[in-house]
């Protein structure tokens, strides 16, 4: 994984480059490759999966883009939620997206430590 930090850009400067930098992987080495763009490095990796192979696509820099993207994402996506995990909180809390983790984030504070729930 190619890791870029950078100053905020416009959309159409950042589809650009990444347009480039993955036109460039190809020419170098016949491989196709998919890229996220987003506004933190976990955004910017679930956002690459959406349409593997070969995609790319750029979550802007905007609280309710950011937020109407992350309401849908299974929990699974988020790093930390494993197999054990993702089945507690769906077949016991019944949270299954993102959205449902946010609104019951007080509930889930109540339950375990506070260093647990802040992850």
């Amino acid at each position: 994984m190619i890791e870029c930090f950078c100053f905020p850009f416009s959309y159409t400067f950042s589809q650009k480059v990444v347009g480039e930098i993955r036109r460039g992987v190809f020419e170098e080495t016949g491989l196709t490759c998919s890229a996220g763009v987003a506004p933190n490095r976990l955004l910017a990796k679930v956002w690459s999966d959406i349409n593997k192979p070969n995609g790319q696509f750029i979550l802007p820099n905007d609280r309710l883009a950011v937020m109407t993207f992350i309401s849908s994402l299974p929990i699974r996506k988020i790093g930390g939620i494993g197999k054990v995990t993702e089945h507690i909180l769906r077949n016991t809390f019944e949270i299954n997206t993102c959205k449902d983790l946010l609104e019951k984030g007080s509930f889930l504070c109540a339950l375990f430590s506070p260093s647990s729930a802040d992850h």
